[in-house]
C-alpha cells in the first residue's frame, strides 16, 4: 500500500491504480463450490422418471400437438412415484434405527446434538472474522494517534450484540455462509 500512495504522490496515478487492482485481486479468496448431490432415496429410476416428463414437457410446449400434451400428462405421474420412493426409504431408515436401538438401547436415549450451537463464544466469532477479513493491517500511517484511534477504535460486546440481535432473521446468508439466526 506504501507504493501505491508513493505512486499516487509522485504522480503516477495509472500505475497506482494497477498496482491497487493487483494487490486486491491478490486478497480475494475463492472458496470452493459445494458439489451438489441428490437424496439418499433420490435413486437412477427417479432420475429416469424425471428425465422422461422433463423431456415430454420441453416437447408439448415447443409442438404444442395433443399427442405430445397427453404424453407430457402421462409421464407427470413422476412425481407420485419420487413421493412413494421417498416414503419407502424413510420406512427403510425407521426399520434401521429400530433394528440399532434393539442391540443398543441406550444409544436411543442419547439425545442428538443441535447443528448450530446456541452459544457461540465471543472468541469463535473473532476467529471467523479474522479469517474471513484475513487479519491484514489496514490501519492508516499516521503520526497523529488521535486520528488513528477514532478510525481503528475496537467494537465493544455491547455494540457487537447490538448489531447481531437488530438484524433480520431468516435471510439468506452471504458468501461466509453465517447466519445471523441465533
Amino acid at each position: 500500500m506504501r507504493i501505491v500512495l508513493q505512486e499516487i504522490k509522485e504522480g503516477r496515478i495509472d500505475e497506482a491504480l494497477s498496482k491497487l487492482e493487483e494487490h486486491i485481486k491478490q486478497a480475494i479468496v475463492r472458496k470452493e463450490q459445494k458439489k451438489r448431490t441428490a437424496k439418499p432415496w433420490f435413486n437412477q429410476e427417479c432420475y429416469k422418471a424425471r428425465k422422461a416428463a422433463l423431456t415430454a414437457l420441453h416437447r408439448a410446449r415447443h409442438t404444442q400437438t395433443q399427442e405430445d400434451l397427453r404424453n407430457y400428462n402421462k409421464t407427470r405421474s413422476y412425481k407420485q412415484r419420487l413421493e412413494k420412493r421417498k416414503n419407502s426409504y424413510q420406512v427403510e431408515e425407521e426399520k434401521k434405527l429400530i433394528k440399532q436401538a434393539e442391540q443398543k438401547w441406550y444409544k436411543a436415549a442419547i439425545p442428538k446434538q443441535p447443528y448450530f450451537p446456541r452459544d457461540i463464544s465471543l472468541e469463535t466469532w473473532e476467529n471467523h472474522f479474522k479469517n474471513v477479513l484475513q487479519v491484514m493491517e489496514t490501519r492508516p500511517d499516521s503520526t497523529d494517534r488521535e486520528e488513528a484511534t477514532k478510525l481503528t477504535h475496537a467494537f465493544s460486546i455491547e455494540e457487537v450484540r447490538e448489531q447481531i440481535t437488530s438484524s433480520r432473521n431468516k435471510k439468506a446468508c452471504g458468501q461466509t455462509e453465517f447466519s445471523t439466526s441465533i
